[in-house]
């Protein structure tokens, strides 16, 4: 496994940022030039950032979400073939599994650098990379396995990196553009996100969009802080094919029926869609059942995969590495839509199987 140098340019701090913007980098020049000073001191910014996050949450939380910190089980389980993960991608999604959990400041940027030069598909980047490592996060919370600071801490380092992975291939010009990811014709394949009350998880969300956009679709995001009157607006004066709601938490079922029943009659598309997500569908299924929502998923892929085939929509040459800025000659062929959905179908029940867990958080 190749060994990462530790890192003493501040970028747990930066991480930091990330979690209370809501997992989307504070970045920017000034970002930058804090960056750039702590570069000339070697202070512990891990601690610091731990500190920061014990500062937000009560020591009854820490205590009853404690647990051993060993993830050697989660990357045992995650490197078994029947994950799906290819084994060119193994040693990637083990570094980045160690890094995430480290007491030290592994440099993340080692790790993207490595993973931006194999010059993949953004797409099979996340499935094989950065869909795993969430598994792993998961899994290790159900399992009482991190502490909940090690969660936080673990979830700002994602969100930093799939944030620069992300940035790097817009800069790279290797993702689709919003106007090449449409339906032949003129017929686009449109998608309304937002979160209920309650789920503060913008990071999924963020996933979810890109990886939407990068598979064909015209993607808005709305109901920003839990609003959703604003969505209810937009579905009324344009056209939407699938509504997508995350649910945080499982006691809302009701305000959850009501959402979908007010985006059903606010929808000028008659034959609107609405799939539910989220850390509070996948904790109880069987409460959301019969609400008024035509399918859910447990992820981005599985998500893209069920929307796909709610609207006939078959995604255009190139989403999957045939267009001319993700492609070249001689680059193995990327994995059909259906294909990776159901490797990641495949991740989370191996991450159930091995954990026995019930609920994900």
């Amino acid at each position: 496994m190749a060994e990462y140098p530790i890192s003493s340019d501040g970028r747990d701090a930066i991480a930091c940022k990330t979690i209370e913007t809501g997992g989307k980098s504070a970045g920017g020049a000034a970002d930058r030039r804090q960056q750039d000073s702590r570069k000339e001191h070697n202070g512990d910014n891990s601690r610091l950032l731990r500190r920061a996050i014990e500062g937000t949450v009560t020591a009854e939380m820490i205590r009853r979400n404690s647990g051993s910190a060993d993830p050697a089980s989660v990357v045992a389980a995650l490197s078994d073939p029947s994950s799906g993960i290819d084994g060119t991608w193994a040693p990637v999604v083990s570094s980045l599994i160690r890094a995430v959990f480290s007491e030290q400041e592994i440099r993340l940027d080692v790790i993207i650098k490595e993973i931006l030069e194999r010059d993949r598909p953004f797409l099979e980047v996340y499935s094989q990379v950065l869909m795993p490592l969430c598994v792993c996060v998961r899994g290790r919370w159900s399992r009482d396995e991190a502490t909940f600071v090690e969660i936080t801490l673990a979830s700002g380092r994602i969100a930093l990196a799939f944030n620069s992975i992300s940035q790097a291939y817009v800069e790279r010009h290797l993702m689709l553009e919003e106007s090449d990811a449409l339906h032949p014709g003129d017929t686009e394949a449109r998608l309304l996100l937002a979160r209920m009350p309650g789920d503060n998880h913008a990071l999924g969300l963020q996933i979810v969009e890109t990886v939407f956009r990068q598979s064909g679709w015209q993607v808005r995001c709305g109901g920003d802080g839990g609003d959703l009157d604003g969505c209810f607006l937009d579905l009324r004066h344009s056209h939407f094919d699938v509504f997508g709601l995350s649910v945080g938490i499982t006691s809302i079922v009701g305000d959850v029926a009501v959402a979908i029943e007010r985006a059903r009659a606010a929808s000028a598309n008659s034959g609107l869609h609405v799939c539910i997500g989220g850390a509070g569908v996948l904790a109880a299924p069987d409460a959301f059942t019969g609400i008024g929502a035509d399918f859910f998923a447990t992820d981005a892929l599985e998500g893209v995969a069920l929307a796909n085939r709610a609207i006939g929509f078959n995604a255009p040459d190139g989403i999957w590495g045939a267009h001319p800025r993700m492609s070249r000659p001689g680059r193995r062929k990327s994995p059909s839509v259906e294909r990776v959905a159901a490797m990641s179908a495949r991740l989370v029940q191996l991450a159930k199987r091995s954990s026995g867990l019930t609920r994900w958080a």
